[in-house]
């Protein structure tokens, strides 16, 4: 065994002098294979900010971000449902001569809040106005509904009495113009049923944004886009009145819907406006011919002055073919 090791050390030896001879290095041993470091260690890709790269988080450090206080969320933005408007007007509703339990006075307030444009206030005072042929008491009723107006801020008054035949209101601001067109002065009452459906509500709703005097733009502008469509849907009770009215109920919806629709015409497109100036011509000449011959007549003569109001309005808001207008006013 030791002489088969000294053979082979023997020609190693032999085999390197061979090579040195003739100028060949010996082999070398293959390098060593360079050690690959553990995934902790390796070094991170260079960033291209020239920014050193994060150094990571270690568990105490971990620990102490879990009990940092969160960053507050800011909040959304509420916004409003397309399509729906807030309050654009303040209408207060007094109590009512009759009304001993103030359930009628109840009643007609939750009509009124059900409708978006309106914030209704109830008072608890009740005008009276018995006479309407008396100019003292007429005058002194004006005054004080007028006064109440002012005192609540509001946009306007809905005062009146209750029966047995149901609702006989009246509508009131603070600076009434008796003498424009479709004016809602103490002759001009809404008379409807005692428990009044959607036709009459949608009829009072109409007539009280067209007797509201409005005292700013935004008013203004809520006009324009609320009334037309309000006098539209009241149309319906006019164009047909329910047999079930009594004959001054249904002159009152006739009478109050002319008004309703020149005051439509007022605020509606020009090239809408002839055709509502119609329809109101149209409706106090049905409300004139539901007279009877027990009414007053300065009933009569009311009405013939509503007539030529809104044919006068008529001829200034259309211009063309003016002078027939102003010809039959």
């Amino acid at each position: 065994m030791a002489d088969d090791d000294d053979k082979k050390a023997e020609r190693l030896r032999r085999a390197r002098e061979l090579a040195a001879s003739r100028g060949i290095g010996a082999p070398a041993a293959p390098p060593a294979p360079t050690p690959v470091p553990p995934p902790a260690a390796r070094p991170e890709p260079a960033r291209g900010d020239g920014q050193a790269p994060p150094r990571p988080a270690g568990l105490l450090e971990i620990i102490a971000n879990l009990f940092k206080p969160k960053p507050a969320a800011h909040a959304a933005p509420v916004q409003t449902a397309p399509g729906v408007e807030g309050p654009a007007f303040t209408v207060v509703v007094a109590a009512l001569g009759g009304d001993a339990d103030g359930a009628a006075a109840t009643y007609l307030n939750q009509a009124l809040a059900a409708r978006p444009a309106l914030k209704v206030k109830a008072l608890g005072k009740v005008f009276q106005l018995d006479n309407l042929e008396d100019p003292s008491l007429v005058s002194s009723v004006v005054l004080n509904t007028r006064h109440a107006v002012a005192e609540e801020d509001a946009d306007l008054l809905v005062w009146g009495d209750f029966a047995k035949e149901g609702y006989r209101l009246r509508l009131a601001t603070a600076t009434t113009d008796d003498e424009r067109a479709a004016a809602f002065g103490p002759a001009t009452r809404i008379e409807l049923p005692r428990e009044f459906a959607e036709p009459a509500n949608n009829l009072l709703h109409a007539a009280i944004l067209a007797a509201i005097d409005p005292a700013s733009e935004a008013q203004k502008s809520a006009l324009r886009r609320q009334l037309p469509a309000a006098a539209t849907a009241a149309e319906a009770l006019a164009a047909r009145p329910p047999v079930q009215m009594s004959m001054p109920q249904q002159r009152s919806v006739q009478l109050v819907f002319g008004h309703v629709a020149t005051a439509a015409a007022l605020v509606a497109p020009a090239e809408e406006a002839p055709a509502w100036f119609d329809k109101a011509i149209n409706a106090y000449r049905q409300a004139q011919r539901r007279l009877s011959r027990t009414d007053a007549g300065w009933e009569g003569g009311l009405i013939h002055k509503h007539i030529a109001a809104a044919l006068v309005a008529k001829a200034e808001r259309t211009k063309e073919g003016a002078a027939p207008l102003w010809e039959e006013a």
